[in-house]
């Protein structure tokens, strides 16, 4: 039997502190041996299109240097390459000169920290983005929605994601019942650029953890807070 944790959007420096901090107190107590990092490390705003200018002058190292010591700390084994982690990829192929090397310096940097930790990562692909642990696929996600875990289960099967920064969970009309999850959120609730959109009332803070047992079956739980409150569980029904 092994444990495993799935710790997702952690936004680089929009990070939630009191998140951060359970999250990372969990796994002091848990011990995963399997800790998978769900993506959006980076939040990369600085790169997004319709960026403004504020966030255009907001300096991208600063992003770069809060996630990766949210990776020296977590110390995943795997990480799932999210839309915002993307952006530096995206930079490099769209820019020239001085300015491309620059985002090629800090996604060598990046590398290479996963490299140190020892930590497998995959690309934000619907098909090679895709880490398969036991008899449930683990992605950062490529939809959204009301139905968005239904839909997930429809197309991966047993299937958990991010991206979505809310919790969900539905089986699929299928005669082999799979079930997909949504996982909350570690970043903050209160991105700036998500003040105009209804849905993320439904954002919510929280993680997943379980176990996978030797035949490959997955169980998964949840750690959410309370009324703002962390309560960290002690013990495990396994």
């Amino acid at each position: 039997m092994e444990r495993f944790t799935f710790i997702t959007d952690t936004h680089g420096d929009m990070i939630d502190p009191a998140a951060r901090d359970a999250a990372l107190e969990f796994c002091d107590v848990f011990k995963p041996t399997v800790r998978i990092d769900g993506g959006d490390v980076f939040d990369f705003r600085a790169l997004r299109k319709g960026a403004s200018d504020t966030e255009k002058a907001e300096a991208v190292k600063d992003d770069v240097a809060a996630g990766e010591s949210w990776l020296r700390d977590y110390s995943p084994t795997h990480m799932l390459w999210g839309n915002h982690d993307a952006r530096i990829l995206d930079a490099i192929e769209s820019s020239d000169g001085d300015k491309r090397e620059y985002y090629k310096l800090l996604y060598n940097g990046i590398m290479d920290q996963l490299d140190i930790i020892g930590c497998q990562s995959f690309p934000y692909d619907i098909e090679r983005g895709v880490f398969q642990y036991g008899d449930t696929a683990f992605l950062h996600g490529y939809g959204h929605g009301m139905h968005v875990a239904y839909h997930l289960a429809m197309e991966y099967g047993n299937a958990v994601m991010g991206h979505v920064h809310q919790f969900q969970e539905s089986p699929a009309r299928r005669v082999d019942r799979p079930v997909g999850r949504t996982c909350g959120c570690m970043c903050q609730l209160d991105l700036g650029y998500n003040r105009r959109r209804t849905a993320s009332f439904r954002w919510a803070h929280g993680f997943l953890y379980g176990w996978k047992e030797d035949g490959g079956k997955v169980h998964i739980r949840s750690v959410r807070p309370v009324a703002g409150k962390w309560h960290i569980p002690k013990e495990f029904p396994f």
